[in-house]
């Protein structure tokens, strides 16, 4: 859904949800730079309030009263470390390129395959532990939906009750039936 607000930046919007679940909210700045026009946050039941400046809308929001965001939060630093790392090769990817120098690639793209492994498995590890957030099973199904069904079926028989019968928990369980069905 979506709202217009012209001059003040206080405003409330209310919508129903039945489990927590991933919200964009967007903010048309009319600046020509459209990238750092949203923030990201899980929203849940009940009041949640986002506080955030005009001129830095996407880059250190408050986001008050979801757990489920707070848990999104400590997911999404770790994922940004290895996005870090990934870029960190590259750059010196590009130079080894230039110089040629091709031992220091191949050792480079060895260190990135290792990267991109302890990020898939920071993921499948993350979704076992947090079994009772329900980020679990909306991590599973974005960062991690090519895993072994075995992984993927530990991850949602692990899953806390209410979970598993969440938005994305009611996701990861009929996501796992059509794999089942169609090997």
């Amino acid at each position: 859904d979506s709202i217009e607000i012209d001059g003040s930046g206080n405003f409330k919007f209310d919508t129903k949800i039945n489990s927590p679940e991933v919200f964009y909210l967007y903010l048309n700045k009319k600046d020509n730079n459209t990238i750092n026009d949203r923030i990201t946050f899980f929203g849940e039941p009940g009041m949640i309030e986002i506080n955030t400046k005009w001129n830095a809308f996407d880059t250190g929001p408050m986001v008050k009263g979801s757990k489920s965001h707070e848990k999104f939060i400590e997911y999404r630093d770790m994922m940004s470390k290895f996005n870090i790392q990934d870029m960190t090769f590259m750059e010196n990817a590009i130079r080894a390129s230039n110089e040629n120098n091709q031992v220091v690639l191949d050792s480079l793209q060895n260190a990135s395959e290792k990267n991109a492994l302890r990020r898939y498995l920071f993921v499948l590890n993350f979704a076992l532990n947090n079994s009772d957030s329900y980020v679990a099973p909306y991590v599973t199904l974005n960062d991690a939906p090519n895993a072994n069904v075995k992984f993927l079926d530990s991850i949602y028989n692990k899953l806390f009750p209410e979970v598993a019968t969440s938005k994305y928990g009611k996701e990861l369980e009929l996501f796992i039936k059509e794999i089942k069905s169609n090997n």
